[in-house]
């Protein structure tokens, strides 16, 4: 995994909050749109291509500072997840990446939701889970 270099952090932190006003704004959907992902309900993670997916370096430092604001964005519900998969989806949205949500019954009669990105059919923004999916210009993820 890259490690954030700061300017990325920053510009981390801008994106959080422009995906945080968008999505007060416009709802999911569009922010979806705006930040370059499809919308998609459900659970598909592992069926798409599994071929390589060769990350520039500025979007492997991108993703590094993605993924450590996410970690401590203020804002929104605990988790963020569908926060940091707008971000995310920014930063790869020449990948022609497709955010998913879903939702299942919780307790006392709630929902409860997780959202995640993916890119060629592979979870993205699972914690953790840009250096394993995702790949740096010096290697690369697929058979």
């Amino acid at each position: 995994m890259t490690r954030a270099r700061p300017f990325a952090i920053v510009q981390a932190v801008v994106l959080f909050f422009v995906v945080e006003a968008a999505l007060r704004a416009v709802g999911t959907r569009r922010a979806a749109r705006w930040f370059g992902a499809r919308f998609e309900s459900g659970d598909s993670v592992g069926t798409g291509n599994h071929g390589a997916l060769l990350l520039t370096s500025r979007e492997s430092n991108s993703l590094a500072g993605v993924e450590l604001v996410a970690r401590r964005w203020p804002f929104g519900p605990p988790g963020g997840c569908l926060r940091e998969s707008l971000a995310a989806a920014h930063v790869l949205r020449r990948h022609e990446p497709c955010i998913r949500v879903a939702v299942e019954p919780g307790q006392r009669g709630t929902l409860a939701a997780h959202a995640w990105l993916e890119v060629a059919g592979v979870a993205a923004t699972d914690r953790g889970t840009f250096g394993s999916v995702l790949s740096s210009p010096a290697r690369h993820v697929g058979p």
